[in-house]
């Protein structure tokens, strides 16, 4: 219902010289840039190839006025000692929550927690996305070793099924699109939170699992930078929410 309401709001805007920069194989970035900025006059994409590289974009270029990214990448900044920096250039609106999904094979009698996954072989997405720095994080949090494959989520799924790999994990909002092709073939294991991250749960629904599957959770966020936001007249919508998440130093 939130992200209905704010598509609703966003498309009464006319828009002029808006660009907006995510992470082009981030399968929530590319659906909510469908619904809410395709087709809108002056509103060009720019696909990046990482959440790093559409927040950089965002801060150093004069053009790029939005950019999306999971609230994962925040924390990460933030860590690094940027929380300053994004609450006097950024304002955030959470556009829809996802689930972080560490997956194996249904028949794979191995893995019943992701301990087990311990010197296996695991997908964890491209280089340096969103996916690929949270997978890395679940795993050291978890103090848990394993074998880093960089692939996109459906080259992943292919090794997954052939035996290539044990594990895949993947973020979206369920169901994610690439995963309901291979319902039935797969299983979820449980994900505890860890250093105060939000717990979430996955509905046994979302692929016809045999029950929910706890996880953690992760919002992908609309940011822009306050002088663009005033520009453009996208105060009203934005300010609302603008701090919730990067106010909590």
């Amino acid at each position: 219902m939130r992200s209905l309401a704010l598509i609703t709001l966003l498309s009464s805007y006319l828009f002029s010289g808006v660009v907006v920069s995510y992470e082009r194989t981030n399968e929530d970035a590319q659906t909510m840039v469908s619904k809410v900025f395709s087709g809108l006059d002056g509103v060009s994409l720019s696909p990046a190839q990482n959440e790093a590289k559409a927040l950089y974009e965002l801060k150093s270029s004069t053009s790029p006025t939005m950019a999306l990214c999971y609230s994962n990448t925040l924390d990460g900044i933030k860590k690094q000692g940027g929380a300053e920096r994004l609450l006097e250039y950024m304002m955030i609106t959470p556009l829809l929550k996802g689930e972080l999904h560490v997956i194996v094979r249904a028949g794979d009698t191995r893995f019943k927690s992701i301990n087990d996954l311990e010197r296996h072989n695991v997908g964890m997405g491209l280089s340096g996305t969103a996916l690929n720095l949270t997978a890395k994080s679940l795993f050291v949090d978890n103090d848990i070793g394993v074998s880093e494959f960089n692939y996109e989520l459906e080259e992943s799924m292919g090794r997954l099924m052939g035996g290539g790999l044990d594990a895949i994990v993947a973020i979206g909002q369920a169901p994610i699109g690439t995963l309901k092709r291979y319902e039935g073939k797969f299983k979820l294991l449980n994900v505890a939170s860890v250093n105060n991250s939000r717990s979430a749960t996955i509905p046994a629904s979302s692929y016809g699992l045999s029950g929910d599957v706890m996880s953690i959770a992760s919002d992908l966020l609309l940011i822009g930078k306050k002088d663009s936001i005033a520009q453009n007249n996208l105060t009203p919508l934005m300010s609302k929410l603008t701090r919730k998440l990067i106010s909590n130093k």
